[in-house]
């Protein structure tokens, strides 16, 4: 896995630390909490296994090490998010961000934009130039969310899914250190 250890939110109570497999539990839970992405996703719940798979997927030809899983906590250290993602992917200089999960208590409280800025303080700091990655097409209200954070689409793909209405993925990408102020 990547070596980003800890930040924390500037102004916020949450932080952020790196997730190692034994923390494979309470991942667990977070994705029990987040069914309805599942549903979105594969039109069902998550598996019993959708964590230990979370840390274990990567794409062809690359390895563990190229990935980064980042746990979102509240002030009582309970996990309430994830941000997983792999560097210098699909090209060198990018970091693509493959999954963000916020428990439902934790959505639309302004937490998304200052993560980003955040994490994105930390990949300028190691060169990187663009952040990257997917929408489901038919995850709308997401996709329009991203775009005011100024992402850009830049190529619709198709991809297999357990749910065939779920087979059109936009492909988002910003410059780091965009702002939209």
């Amino acid at each position: 896995m990547v070596g980003v250890t800890a930040f924390e939110f500037s102004n916020l109570n949450y932080s952020v630390k790196t997730l190692e497999i034994n923390d494979a539990d309470i991942l667990q839970q977070l994705y029990e909490k987040c069914a309805d992405y599942s549903h979105i996703i594969e039109g069902r719940p998550p598996s019993p296994t959708a964590a230990i798979e979370e840390f274990t997927a990567v794409p062809e030809g690359r390895s563990l090490h190229d990935k980064y899983m980042l746990g979102i906590f509240n002030s009582q250290d309970e996990l309430i998010g994830l941000l997983e993602g792999m560097q210098n992917y699909p090209e060198d200089k990018d970091w693509w961000i493959g999954l963000i999960m916020l428990a439902p208590a934790y959505r639309r409280k302004g937490l998304l934009n200052p993560l980003l800025e955040e994490f994105e303080q930390y990949i300028a700091q190691q060169g990187m130039n663009y952040v990257m990655g997917s929408v489901a097409k038919v995850n709308s209200k997401v996709l329009r969310l991203w775009q005011q954070m100024g992402f850009k689409i830049v190529r619709q793909v198709e991809r297999e899914s357990n749910n065939a209405r779920l087979r059109s993925w936009s492909i988002i990408r910003r410059k780091v250190g965009y702002s939209n102020n």
